[in-house]
């Protein structure tokens, strides 16, 4: 979506670095677990993705855990 050649977009090391720290950002505050359903977890199989322009593994669910829950301490009144 950034193009290519002289004419590519002058920010796209700024956005992917931004998108990197919000995914380390995100990581470090979240266990990522899997969904509550019983069903059969999706592979990375491409046999069983669904086609499109691009293969995009079917919808399934997850689970995000805290990492490090607040204490009655960590939250303060903003009076």
């Amino acid at each position: 979506a950034f193009g290519a050649g002289p004419r590519g977009c002058i920010g796209e090391q700024f956005a992917k670095t931004r998108m990197f720290i919000l995914l380390t950002m995100f990581m470090q505050q979240f266990e990522i677990l899997p969904g509550t359903t019983r069903e059969e977890q999706p592979t990375c199989d491409c046999r069983h993705m669904e086609n499109g322009l691009v293969l995009s593994s079917v919808p399934y669910e997850v689970r995000l855990k805290l990492r490090h829950p607040l204490k009655n301490e960590d939250i303060k009144d903003e009076e």
